[in-house]
């Protein structure tokens, strides 16, 4: 627009403590220049209410607003109206009457916080866990039918549309994903709708990131979570190896240094009485072993009381240990241990054969690509030797079904969609085929997203925060989400009543036979020496 008049331009920076001198020194400058004019008009343009009716004040103090004929009308344009409506008359001002109001709105309206032409809002959305989207014939809608949705963030944007009156549309992203910043610096997914200004927000979750900031505008923190390591729970295992579990090596320990002890007091009091067999303590001492081995035993009549007492010690000390370690050893070989080796990222880098998937078109990739150095780096290096696939949210119920259930894939995704899947196939199984691992990582903040500059920002800000506040978001999230507990904390091990087999003892049978081999061997060799010490003498 051409200007053929001088035209001035006051800016004032507006805040809490703005005193009665600093109104009254802006009204100053202002009547300077009217002093200096021969028709001057003022336009003030804020977005505090507060702040113009002060001003409005001051002016009329200052006698800056001159008695004209002329009547004054305020329009007011309203958001997301037709390009042929006409602007909304407010009011007018005269001098004689002073400010009239023509309509109900207030003077300085919020016109995003409540809309009061009922636009419609075209919403992004996406398939995420425990939602369903389909569609329904309706003439009114573009090409005759309706994109619809079900679940909790439909409720959302329900709750959002009967506070700010608004009705909304369904669309989906053109390649099904959350969005990605591309090498020619353009978007994919549902972000790249919003800068492209296709739709005004989005009603799913999205994981806030500097790259995404920076693309859009994002509400207040709707929740916070983290990401974890879905894998597939295998079939509980026999452990033939169990019997070795209930005395542990410092039980060990304890009981030769006890033998110890008595053969090394009783060597002593061998010493130190007078005139008493040698050969006692030297059968004394075999008697021992054999009693800790098991074995069978030749009791003799000893002379002194201390000699019977230390034996009868050692056999009652032997035989509590003996029965303790057999109902150990019933119990252990009654326990199936379930195997859960992912229990870290860690767990899964290290092992070769294991294939992880994380969700594409998301931050998480973005970054994964990005990443220099750290733990992240050896995850985004696994996509060379073809163990890092990226699967759309929509494919990851199948994923989870085939790849992960068989156990040569292990998904990797947001701790809440994980929990919502998994209570998904519980719901549909009646079991539960997956376990979480105890690491969390990559901690992030969930928000929703909308065009840059876009104004619907401050009034969903407004919702969303009375929403977050009381709790409702939270209980919305966690009570649409059936059996979300049922498969949180799994146990390691489980108790089955059957009855013994080869798979339950072949340790013990292999230890026995390894024993005996053993012995077998020593005994040849102890003729074998024999034999060249016959032939030396």
């Amino acid at each position: 627009m051409n200007i053929s008049r001088p035209v001035a331009a006051l800016e004032v920076a507006t805040n809490a403590n703005m005193t009665q001198a600093e109104f009254s020194r802006l009204v100053g400058q202002v009547k300077q220049l009217q002093q200096v004019s021969r028709c001057m008009a003022v336009i003030v343009s804020s977005d505090d209410p507060s702040f113009l009716a002060v001003l409005a004040q001051h002016s009329l103090k200052a006698h800056m607003l001159r008695k004209r004929n002329k009547i004054s009308n305020l329009y007011l344009h309203l958001p997301y109206s037709s390009s042929d409506s006409q602007p909304l008359r407010l009011g007018y001002w005269s001098p004689s009457e002073g400010m009239t109001l023509t309509s109900d709105l207030p003077l300085f309206p919020d016109k995003f916080s409540v809309f009061s032409s009922a636009p419609t809002l075209v919403v992004a959305i996406e398939l995420v866990p425990l939602h369903k989207i389909f569609w329904t014939e309706d003439l009114d809608a573009p090409g005759g039918r309706r994109l619809q949705y079900v679940g909790p963030s439909n409720d959302l944007v329900q709750y959002l549309a009967k506070g700010m009156n608004f009705t909304y549309r369904y669309v989906l992203s053109p390649d099904r994903a959350f969005g990605t910043k591309k090498a020619d610096g353009s978007w994919t997914g549902m972000v790249g709708m919003f800068v492209r200004e296709e739709a005004d927000f989005g009603a799913v979750l999205f994981i806030l990131s500097w790259s995404r900031a920076s693309a859009c505008d994002y509400t207040f923190v709707l929740w916070t979570g983290n990401m974890r390591v879905v894998s597939g729970l295998a079939l509980p295992e026999i452990d033939s190896w169990a019997f070795l579990y209930p005395l542990a090596p410092m039980v060990w320990i304890l009981i030769l240094a006890a033998l110890m002890a008595i053969l090394i007091v009783m060597s002593l009091l061998y010493v130190l009485v007078p005139d008493l067999d040698s050969k006692n303590y030297e059968f004394a001492t075999s008697t021992m072993i054999r009693i800790l081995m098991q074995q069978s035993t030749e009791i003799i009549a000893y002379d002194w009381w201390w000699e019977r007492v230390a034996v009868g010690v050692w056999m009652l000390t032997m035989l509590v240990l003996t029965r303790s370690y057999a109902g150990n050893l019933m119990s252990l070989l009654a326990v199936r241990h379930i195997p859960q080796p992912y229990q870290t990222l860690r767990d899964v880098l290290d092992d070769p054969a294991i294939i992880m998937i994380w969700q594409k078109s998301t931050a998480n990739e973005q970054y994964l690509k990005s990443v220099k150095e750290g733990i992240y780096l050896e995850v985004a290096k696994l996509e060379e030797a073809s163990r890092l696939q990226f699967h759309t949210q929509p494919q990851f119920p199948d994923s989870l079904n085939t790849l992960v259930r068989s156990g040569t894939h292990v998904l990797v995704d947001v701790e809440y969609s994980i929990r919502n899947m998994l209570a998904a196939d519980f719901s549909r199984t009646g079991q539960c085929s997956f376990y979480l691992s105890r690491e969390k990582f990559l901690p992030f903040y969930f928000v929703l997203l909308s065009k840059k500059t876009s104004p619907l920002i401050h009034a969903l800000n407004k919702r969303i925060l009375a929403l977050t506040e009381s709790g409702l978001f939270g209980y919305l999230m966690m009570e649409s989400v059936p059996n979300y507990t049922q498969c949180v904390s799994l146990p390691k091990k489980v108790l089955v009543n059957t009855s013994l087999s080869l798979t339950n003892l072949w340790g013990m049978f292999v230890m026995v036979s390894v024993g005996h081999f053993s012995a077998t061997v020593i005994f040849c060799l102890e003729l074998l020496i024999s034999h060249f010490w016959s032939r030396s003498d």
